[in-house]
């Protein structure tokens, strides 16, 4: 490579660089947090790093936005900085709107939002240097440029990372090299975040108004649309005019698989059809816009389809999220066919309207946040007032939890309530709950007890009533005197959990101050049946002779460990040990040394045994130790 072309590549990195500093360095975070978490092993447990890194990755979009926003309609750095400062502002708004270690529940609406701001900003980006004037040779000149240039940064990213990652991986096995294995993913992260952005903003063009002039348009993007996506658009439009058919002639009812299926065959259309505008203008390609026009006339009846296989569940079931989705998203369609089948060729209109559609689903009573929430607390209080669970609004009976800090294992729970509702009912009634919580929360319900739920939630969650055992929609469930369990399962179904409790100091043993350590561990022990025992003991470090020593597992009646020491067994419960680092459950069960620590002092020894991990399987009746493992320190007197 000559020298001035070394010198050409440095320039025009420096040129993007100054021309979208804020995309860059939003690349440059991005790849810094994920970095930072591949080193720090713990996946995305931090809600700071995680947060960060979907605002910086939003960032790159916004400010790329921002930037050709004032190259197109500004002109001063005043006003450059201004709108910077914008949309720096909405991105900590975006930021601030995510959960964080101190939310009383983590539900998918705040990440759902997040996603329509996403493609909000990316739709933008694909309007906003064309939205005032009809300049449609240009607007569509520019997403082909837009389309292309991801394309080829792409395959430039993949080529440049794969080139590098195996360069590593000779000089590590030819030299004999030692390399740190996570040096590899984060080279592939820093190529696809920094490289990619970097590469793909230089090649952006500064005069993007002389699109509009351009005429020629790639011979491969007509073929590729002419003869690959329209056949294809063409099978499907069949085998869904074939299940209307059947529908028709079966007289059953559609399945909910086809909303999807129909949406999705009218965004393939939309594209296709996007790609082959310009060559319509020609006289021998005036089939084109009789396709475009036809299809959306085709598209109708399965239209109907989606609506009627939508409304089947509406009544059945309620609005939830992805019907609701389902429904707005149906209804964009409906009007892009119209607007198309009327004549109208202003290609513009598909983002700008899917955009105001996004924005005001995000947002209001209107919301797809609001509307599936309240619909579904419309419905259990139609179920629950059916059952006498309650009458005008409120709980009839409801649990009445203590004022005071309670522990989880300390409390009663009375179910009042709970053989009002058949089995169907409520399964239907958990349904319920289950959603609301996933995607909304619960407290839309609060209004119904005479108990202040924001306290007892917030205390439940400090106390650690709601752990692995014990969510949000079993407190609401019990509070309205109604059991958790779903009908019709096994019992081992119906509450069998698992606690993994590992220990922060697993790798240190130390035995200074006793005559013996015993590092014992089974991996597992879910075979013991009945009053069986096992030896744990698979490695004995010992500071003088000892004999007749041995520590077992016990599995019944509850699980304990039993010490034979001299011809005598002292038995030491792990169901209290237990109990209490359920109380005190966190985000990765990690356990400080304390924590994991059982002693047991006679008149001849004392025994310390410290565990790095515990497995325990609970099911209604009973609880197992499925994998223990540890250091048993013995101090004789």
């Amino acid at each position: 490579m000559k020298l001035s072309s070394i010198k050409s590549m440095l320039s025009n990195a420096k040129i993007a660089f100054f021309r979208f500093p804020a995309t860059i360095l939003s690349a440059v975070i991005f790849a810094f947090v994920v970095i930072v978490m591949i080193e720090q092993d713990k996946d995305f447990e931090r809600f700071s790093q995680l947060n960060l890194l979907l605002t910086s990755l939003i960032g790159i979009s916004s400010f790329f936005l921002a930037q050709i926003f004032f190259e197109t309609y500004f002109n001063s750095w005043k006003q450059r900085a201004s709108i910077y400062g914008i949309v720096f502002i909405l991105l900590a708004l975006i930021y601030l709107s995510l959960p964080n270690a101190q939310s009383q529940f983590i539900h998918a609406f705040p990440y759902i939002n997040y996603l329509i701001y996403f493609i909000t900003a990316h739709l933008m980006i694909a309007i906003i240097p064309f939205v005032k004037e009809k300049k449609y040779n240009g607007f569509w000149n520019y997403n082909k440029l837009l389309f292309i240039r991801i394309i080829v940064t792409q395959i430039f990213s993949t080529v440049l990372s794969t080139g590098l990652l195996l360069a590593l991986g000779a000089i590590k096995m030819l030299f004999d090299v030692t390399l740190d294995d996570k040096l590899f993913p984060e080279i592939y992260v820093t190529v696809f975040t920094i490289f990619n952005t970097w590469f793909f903003v230089a090649n952006i063009p500064s005069d993007l108004q002389a699109l509009e002039h351009q005429k020629t348009y790639p011979a491969g993007l007509k073929i590729f649309s002419q003869y690959i996506l329209l056949p294809l658009l063409l099978i499907y439009l069949l085998i869904l005019y074939a299940y209307g058919g059947k529908i028709i002639l079966s007289w059953e009812w559609p399945k909910g698989i086809v909303s999807y299926l129909i949406l999705c065959i009218s965004v393939v259309g939309g594209l296709t059809f996007l790609l082959l505008h310009p060559y319509a203008n020609s006289s021998e390609n005036q089939w084109i816009k009789n396709s475009t026009r036809w299809y959306y006339i085709l598209l109708m009846p399965l239209l109907f389809m989606l609506f009627f296989a939508i409304f089947l569940r509406l009544g059945d079931y309620g609005i939830t999220l992805n019907r609701y989705v389902i429904l707005i998203f149906g209804i964009w369609v409906s009007i892009v066919s119209v607007y198309t089948i009327m004549g109208k060729t202003n290609i513009r209109f598909i983002p700008i309207s899917l955009i105001i559609i996004l924005l005001l689903s995000s947002f209001g009573p209107w919301s797809m946040d609001n509307i599936p929430k309240q619909n579904q607390k419309k419905r259990l209080e139609v179920l629950l007032t059916q059952a006498g669970i309650m009458k005008n609004g409120k709980v009839l009976s409801e649990t009445k939890w203590p004022a005071e800090n309670t522990s989880l294992m300390q409390r009663e729970i009375t179910i009042l309530n709970d053989k009002k509702l058949t089995d169907s009912l409520q399964n239907e009634v958990i349904s319920i709950f289950q959603y609301l919580d996933q995607f909304h929360d619960c407290d839309v319900l609060n209004d119904w007890f005479t108990q202040n739920m924001d306290s007892i939630v917030k205390d439940a969650r400090k106390n650690k009533w709601i752990n692995y055992n014990y969510d949000q929609p079993e407190l609401y469930l019990n509070t309205l005197g109604l059991s958790s369990n779903t009908r019709g399962e096994t019992e081992s179904q119906k509450s069998e959990s698992t606690f993994e409790l590992k220990n922060r100091n697993e790798n240190i043993i130390s035995v200074s101050g006793y005559d013996y350590a015993f590092l014992f561990n089974e991996y597992s022990l879910t075979a013991l049946e009945g009053d069986a025992t096992r030896s744990l003991i698979h490695d004995v470090n010992k500071t003088k002779e000892i004999k007749a020593t041995d520590l077992l597992i016990v599995q019944k009646p509850s699980p304990a460990l039993l010490l034979k020491y001299k011809n005598k067994e002292y038995q030491l419960a792990l169901s209290p040990l237990i109990e209490k680092l359920k109380l005190k459950a966190n985000d990765n069960n990690a356990y400080e040394k304390d924590d994991l620590r059982l002693v047991m002092e006679t008149k001849d020894f004392k025994l310390v045994v410290e565990f790095y991990e515990i497995v325990i399987q609970e099911s209604k009746n009973e609880m197992k130790v499925g994998r223990i493992g540890g250091v048993a320190y013995l101090d004789e007197k």
